[in-house]
């Protein structure tokens, strides 16, 4: 199948970052304010990670399920996608330890201590200075196995078969939270990734006629959950209808796109573009604009629903920003001299 540009999946990856970012905004303001928005403060997840996941998976399968097979790029596609995410988390991570010691206000006493850094910096840290640093151990054990996938693919189809099977049973009967290595192998992350994985399969191998059938699904399946979660009609762990969702939503996506160009606005699709950058930095800088709201009175004068949108706003920008100024060069330089790439694709920016 021919690569094309997929105009939908980077809106969608847009509003799974802003998604991520809301329910984090909400969560700050639910702790310091005890105000929110839907309760959201108190969800837990807003689905925009497991969106953010589900887009990973199938990104990176749609881009280099070529190269299955062939032994030889399975070392280069590890190192690759390595040097796309760790040294941009390395960097971010410094800068957040940094911003906590200046402003000891923001973070907590842990993140201002140079062993905590360290640790965080090498994902041996299980509260790591960037708290949405967990997901990055996903995304790396789904680049280790995808490279083994790509070395041996009998093998390892095989191996993900069950692996995929028995997290859908263990997560279905809640039995993958046994302990925290079930938890890390068995737990809904993965799957998501997976699911992604399965969306690029699927539209690759078969052409999908119901599209609107399967957002319309994928959509109401959203606010059901959103529903449930503000309303409380039912008590039930939510993440696996977070991932069905999103896979459905996803699915139907991606065979629009690949029928037919979709045109979205440059700032959407300049917001997928920096989705990791605003994911790693938007933590601290939540923090950091919500200290400098409160300590110049914005907060006070624009009230809290005005001040959570500004907020969550030129949170925004500033992730864009750290992804033209560091991020994007500091991914052309790596390609150059590292990878030794004559030219960046601009599918290959690391989405998690």
């Amino acid at each position: 199948m021919k690569q094309r540009r997929l105009n939908l999946v980077q809106l969608v990856r847009a509003l799974a970052i802003i998604f991520v970012l809301i329910g984090h905004l909400n969560t700050l303001f639910n702790a310091q304010f005890s105000y929110d928005w839907f309760d959201m403060g108190v969800w837990g997840r807003t689905g925009g990670v497991d969106l953010f996941f589900v887009i990973s998976g199938f990104m990176i399968t749609y881009l280099y399920s070529r190269h299955i097979g062939d032994t030889e790029k399975a070392k280069t596609f590890f190192k690759k996608r390595i040097l796309r995410i760790v040294p941009l988390y390395w960097l971010v991570t410094l800068g957040a330890a940094s911003l906590f010691y200046i402003f000891p206000q923001l973070g907590e006493e842990k993140d201002r201590s140079i062993v905590n850094t360290i640790e965080s910096l090498f994902f041996l840290n299980p509260d790591p200075t960037l708290v949405v640093a967990w997901s990055l151990s996903h995304i790396i054990l789904f680049y280790l196995l995808f490279s083994l996938l790509i070395i041996k693919p009998k093998i390892m189809k095989l191996v993900l078969s069950l692996w995929f099977a028995s997290s859908i049973i263990l997560q279905v009967f809640d039995l993958h939270s046994i302990n925290r290595l079930t938890e890390f192998l068995f737990g809904i992350n993965n799957l998501e990734i997976w699911a992604g994985a399965l969306v690029s399969y699927i539209v690759k191998k078969h052409t999908i006629k119901n599209e609107k059938c399967l957002f319309a699904f994928g959509v109401l399946l959203f606010l059901a959950i959103w529903s449930n979660n503000f309303n409380h009609f039912i008590h039930i762990e939510m993440p696996i209808f977070y991932c069905i969702a999103s896979f459905l939503l996803l699915l139907s996506i991606v065979s629009v796109d690949l029928k037919k160009t979709i045109k979205i606005p440059s700032s959407l699709t300049y917001i997928g573009n920096s989705s990791y950058s605003i994911y790693l930095t938007h933590g601290p800088f939540l923090q950091f604009y919500i200290l400098v709201f409160k300590k110049i009175g914005l907060i006070d004068m624009l009230g809290y629903n005005l001040s959570m949108i500004a907020i969550a706003l030129v949170t925004i920008v500033t992730g864009t920003l750290v992804y033209k100024l560091f991020e994007n060069p500091l991914n052309k330089y790596l390609a150059k001299y590292l990878l030794k790439e004559k030219k960046v694709n601009p599918f290959q920016q690391k989405i998690s």
